[in-house]
């Protein structure tokens, strides 16, 4: 969680707080302001003291402003939340990165973690050595959605949702009929090479974030679509991985923002980019457990 009962002294180097604090709960924190990372229980160099309710960091903020916005992050054993909240997990990478060069790329690539997830990458159930690059890791059931499109009368293909992200499961006429989806665009225009036909809705296809259908109806119809979703990009302080499994949060995406930001640091390096190296190899062994939890009617999506 965040505390936000403080009064911090720059000139003094020191964080009141009004409220009761334990000194093994005070587990990071950054001045926002300045983006520095200026307490880390973790660090024997960013350390700190607590007296009472004042807080006394070995970090110089002489600098700083006494208005400048602190993130302090405290945890309570008794108090663990359910899900990971944005600000913390951008906290949890800074601990591993510890670079204020790199801070205001972290909630980027969280949100980037998210995305791909979401997306589908491939599949482990292999094994991470083992990668199936003709199938890739099923959709979030979370994210899972229905909407509708209005059909075009003169041409054969309509707009997506704003929200589509990934695999047209279903999709029903405006009396509810199900309508066959095509198994591939080529074998859509093969059938349908003009795309000019007239009449009742009979098969469709998802291609290029349209909606592709066959025939064409004399006046627009309602279809409703079943599909999965983009995630919500994070963006406040508390909130949350929009489809990501709790127990998997933390696991997933701290990894993959570390992996990220050293994928930046050490690019210029001679070394083996060693830290890259083993958070991404976190990240894919959180992945495939990931994977492995999603019900199986939905694993193994193979590409055509």
């Amino acid at each position: 969680m965040l505390r936000t009962d403080y009064v911090f002294d720059a000139s003094e180097g020191t964080i009141t707080f009004t409220d009761t604090v334990a000194e093994s709960n005070i587990e990071a924190i950054i001045n926002s302001t300045d983006e520095i990372l200026i307490y880390n229980s973790t660090s024997l160099v960013l350390t700190g003291t607590l007296v009472g309710k004042v807080f006394t960091l070995a970090y110089n903020t002489s600098t700083m402003s006494d208005g400048d916005n602190l993130q302090v992050f405290y945890g309570d054993i008794a108090v663990i939340p359910s899900s990971h909240t944005f600000a913390s997990l951008i906290a949890k990478v800074n601990i591993l990165i510890d670079n204020p060069a790199i801070f205001d790329y972290l909630g980027d690539f969280i949100n980037q973690g998210v995305y791909e997830i979401a997306g589908g990458m491939s599949s482990l159930l292999d094994g991470i050595d083992n990668p199936l690059p003709n199938s890739l890791t099923p959709p979030l059931p979370d994210l899972f959605t229905i909407d509708t499109v209005a059909t075009s009368t003169s041409v054969a293909y309509v707009n997506m949702p704003t929200n589509f992200h990934r695999d047209l499961q279903f999709v029903a006429s405006s009396t509810g009929s199900e309508i066959d989806i095509a198994e591939s665009f080529i074998e859509f225009t093969e059938t349908y090479p003009l795309l000019n036909k007239s009449g009742k809705i009979s098969e469709v296809i998802e291609h290029g974030r349209k909606l592709y259908y066959q025939g064409i109806p004399t006046s627009s119809e309602t279809v409703t679509l079943h599909y999965y979703r983009k995630p919500v990009n994070m963006v406040n302080d508390n909130d949350v991985p929009d489809g990501i499994p709790e127990h998997l949060q933390e696991a997933l995406l701290v990894n993959f923002g570390a992996w990220k930001a050293y994928e930046r640091l050490e690019d210029d390096k001679d070394d083996e980019m060693k830290n890259t190296l083993k958070y991404k190899r976190f990240f894919l062994e959180s992945m495939r457990t990931l994977e492995l939890t999603i019900p199986s009617y939905t694993r193994g999506f193979m590409l055509k």
